[in-house]
């Protein structure tokens, strides 16, 4: 499968630290860690095939929705930010 980096960023100037959990994690809440890159911006590059992923931040260890997701997703009493990968 071909592999495509995409990007994922939050601002969230108080955060000590901030992952990301999804689908390509199994929600593994520790999983892929975001750098910081200053003025309270933090990001991440995955690796990901082609496909829609269900995925949320944890901005230290409180779930989150991606503010800029355009796209979420409900399942249950859960709500989801979505990332379709071309």
């Amino acid at each position: 499968a071909f592999l495509q980096f995409i990007e994922f960023k939050l601002l969230a100037p108080k955060a000590k630290k901030v992952s990301l959990t999804g689908d390509f994690s199994q929600w593994k809440k520790d999983a892929f860690f975001l750098k910081s890159q200053g003025q309270g911006l933090w990001e991440i590059l995955l690796p990901l095939p082609s496909g829609k992923y269900r995925y949320q931040f944890y901005v230290d260890g409180v779930m989150t929705l991606d503010p800029k997701g355009l796209q979420t997703e409900e399942s249950g009493d859960k709500k989801y930010s979505i990332k379709v990968v071309p």
